[in-house]
């Protein structure tokens, strides 16, 4: 299985740092939390809401741009439509699986609240799972945020739905539960 597999490089690259807690970050874990839930019962998840159509938007652009000069027909509309149907996809399946494990394991974040003030959204996240907050994890926080606002991770690419063949009606639909 996948994720016994990720389980097993985790220890392994965490070999050193056995005390430490792992962050992963990544949306495709949406698709198969019962899986992940399985090998990491203990898993705190973090939800992070985000309106769709900015989501899918960005998720066209980046998918643009990691295929750029590599393929001449998964352009425009197919990168629309295929992003469009996998993350709605990954979107209703998450929600779906949530209802099968504690709340408690589970937390809610608006991007917004996250992009405004990440110092405090991170706080409260810490303060709901019971997590020991310190200044070191505040001065963490704080060097991500400032390289996320001005360093090499600052978002560059502006984006717009109807490049990639669809409108804020569709996506909304898609999403809609």
């Amino acid at each position: 299985d996948a994720y016994e597999r990720h389980r097993r490089n985790l220890q392994l690259v965490g070999l050193n740092d056995q005390g430490k807690r792992w962050i992963l970050k990544n949306p495709s874990h949406m698709t198969a939390l019962d899986a992940l839930m399985t090998v990491y019962p203990d898993a705190l998840v973090v939800y992070t809401h985000r309106d769709p159509v900015t989501c899918i938007a960005s998720s066209c652009s980046l998918s643009a741009e990691t295929t750029a000069g590599h393929s001449s027909t998964y352009v425009g509309g197919v990168i629309g439509h295929t992003q469009l149907s996998l993350w709605s996809r990954a979107f209703h399946a998450f929600h779906d699986a949530r209802t099968r494990y504690p709340a408690e394991q589970f937390a809610d974040v608006a991007f917004s609240d996250l992009r405004s003030d990440p110092l405090g959204v991170t706080r409260g996240i810490y303060e709901q799972f019971g997590l020991d907050w310190s200044p070191s994890v505040e001065a963490a926080i704080s060097a991500l945020d400032a390289e996320a606002k001005h360093g090499s991770a600052a978002p560059k690419h502006d984006y717009r739905l109807k490049d990639y063949g669809l409108s804020e009606a569709q996506v909304r639909e898609a999403f809609d539960r």
